[in-house]
């Protein structure tokens, strides 16, 4: 995703040692919805919007806080759209492990994300740079999955009840 739209171009390297940090601290970009949160309220060519604010969080917050989201709200007499955190209220009681399920290899997005997290830049020895590497594309296939967990529960939720309910009208003989 582009840090801006409209207005003169920023060099990648402005951004280079931010995304460095986040690397390393191995965070994830948590915030949802519309991403650009200032906007110059001019009309037409002069128009420009930034992703001026931005929402992390570690493996192991996400990881506990499964269903916590960051919203960024409209903006209706201010040019900065306001970030509210909904943690949903709960701490997940364990951390949930990550592991790579081979089923994934045939969905999409899955290549993608693999390679755009394989694909960032990093600094240091060799052996850095690959644990480096294995590390974001961990992080971001967990990311990634948790759409596919919560798909899943409801569909087996689903189920359960259409299941329910075939009982009651004698359907299980069938």
């Amino acid at each position: 995703m582009e840090e801006k739209k409209g207005g003169r171009v920023r060099s990648d390297r402005s951004f280079q040692e931010f995304n460095s940090f986040i690397a390393r601290m191995s965070m994830l970009e948590v915030m949802q919805g519309y991403q650009y949160t200032w906007v110059n309220n001019r009309d037409n060519e002069g128009y420009v919007e930034e992703r001026l604010d931005k929402a992390f969080g570690s493996m192991g917050w996400i990881a506990d806080y499964a269903g916590a989201k960051v919203l960024n709200l409209y903006r209706s007499a201010s040019d900065h759209g306001m970030l509210i955190l909904d943690s949903d209220g709960q701490q997940q009681k364990k951390p949930r492990r990550f592991s790579f399920d081979k089923r994934w290899i045939k969905m999409e997005g899955c290549k993608e994300t693999i390679e755009a997290a394989w694909d960032r830049t990093h600094f240091g020895t060799p052996m850095f740079i690959l644990k480096e590497s294995i590390k974001q594309t961990r992080v971001a296939l967990f990311q990634w999955s948790k759409n596919f967990i919560s798909q899943g529960k409801e569909r087996i939720q689903t189920l359960t009840l259409k299941l329910e309910e075939m009982r009651a009208l004698g359907g299980y003989k069938n």
